[in-house]
């Protein structure tokens, strides 16, 4: 797992992988543009990357060594779950990019699913379960900037403002909106003076308690979408696993 700042943490995706059994790793990445990789993909079996304060619009892939080792994880087909940064940061190293959004887009928003979501295995399954305002589930939203897609990509969910979702692969996904984030978490990130100005040029007066409320009303639910859309992805790990070990029994078998 790869993590930027520590008030940023997995959350409880990070409770979902322990408690299915998952031994997590954290690396932490200073510098995006920092050349050298920051972990070897030796040996790992999934790669998660959360999200952080600062900006990445007009990075340039090659001369950063994150990007670098998500291209990997991709082109070898380890399954990726990048969250808001890190979805940004997976457009980027797969032929998309990284760009500043029409301004911020903080609140619980309704996301709506593209025909293509509808089909994915993962936000289709996540969806119907999580329900919501005319089959759109509600999400947490917290950022600036937004993501351009790389052509081979497919984009699976967006609000009315930015996309939210996309894949790039059977296995690597982008999910720019937070589910991992506890109402205790959230009130930690307000209490950083960075998060809490841009919440409040967004928000207005008044705004960031209407929007800690909101959060502590709808958390149980947020965390039931998190096990929901994370533990589909988990699910779809298994699947794969499981075919290839069939794939490779019935290979010697035949040897």
């Amino acid at each position: 797992m790869v993590t930027h700042v520590d008030a940023e943490p997995a959350g409880v995706y990070g409770r979902l992988l322990a408690g299915r059994g998952w031994r997590v790793e954290e690396v932490r990445v200073v510098s995006y543009a920092d050349p050298r990789p920051p972990a070897s993909l030796e040996g790992v079996d999934a790669l998660v990357v959360m999200g952080g304060p600062g900006t990445v619009s007009g990075l340039h892939p090659g001369n950063s060594g994150e990007c670098r080792l998500i291209e990997e994880a991709v082109l070898r087909g380890i399954p990726y779950w990048g969250v808001c940064l890190g979805a940004q940061l997976l457009a980027a190293a797969t032929g998309g990019a990284c760009v500043p959004g029409a301004g911020a887009e903080v609140g619980h928003v309704p996301v709506e699913l593209s025909d293509a979501g509808r089909r994915d295995p993962v936000l289709a399954a996540w969806a119907a379960a999580a329900g919501g305002e005319d089959g759109r589930p509600t999400v947490m939203a917290w950022h600036s900037d937004t993501f351009r897609l790389p052509a081979h990509a497919e984009l699976l969910a967006s609000s009315q403002r930015y996309p939210h979702a996309f894949r790039v692969g059977p296995s690597a996904y982008g999910i720019q909106f937070h589910l991992e984030v506890t109402p205790v978490l959230a009130r930690q990130w307000l209490t950083d003076d960075s998060y809490r100005r841009a919440a409040e040029r967004r928000l207005g007066p008044g705004g960031v308690g209407a929007f800690l409320a909101e959060h502590e009303r709808r958390a149980a639910a947020l965390e039931h979408q998190a096990e929901l859309l994370m533990g589909g992805w988990l699910e779809q790990i298994a699947r794969t696993r499981a075919i290839r070990r069939a794939v490779d029994c019935a290979g010697g078998a035949r040897g």
